[in-house]
């Protein structure tokens, strides 16, 4: 009947409505997963081009590494600055559907005087954003 009918779909509501946050969080989670893979592969490159050159490279264009690294699969923006003390930091940026995860807007891998660092903006912890789990 009509009356069956509606609870059935009331009730598919509520468990649809339930369901949704934790479906959009597992979609903010991988995509983050870009964006690391795409911040180590560019730590490698810097490494690489270190190997052979007095400092880190400047721009990513130098590191050669296509618009994979630069884009993170079009959810981030990579960006690479230098530091003063001769080290640089690489910054992956929420864009598009992904600015909307506000855990982990922003993921930052940087090295100062040969050590790692990794962080990140948001209501997360680094720990948290950087967790490829």
């Amino acid at each position: 009947t009509l009356v069956e009918l509606l609870v059935v779909m009331s009730i598919m509501a509520t468990l649809a409505s339930l369901a949704y946050p934790s479906y959009t969080r597992y979609l903010h989670r991988s995509r983050r997963a870009d964006a690391l893979v795409a911040l180590m592969q560019t730590q490698m490159a810097q490494e690489r081009w270190r190997a052979s050159h007095p400092a880190y490279a400047d721009t990513l264009a130098d590191l050669n590494l296509g618009t994979l690294a630069a884009e993170a699969s079009g959810h981030y923006r990579i960006t690479l600055a230098l530091n003063a003390d001769g080290g640089y930091v690489a910054t992956a940026t929420a864009t598009g559907r992904q600015a909307a995860d506000k855990a982990c807007a922003s993921l930052s891998l940087s090295v100062r005087a040969g050590q790692i660092h990794q962080s990140a903006t948001g209501t997360a912890g680094a720990d948290e954003c950087w967790s490829m789990q």
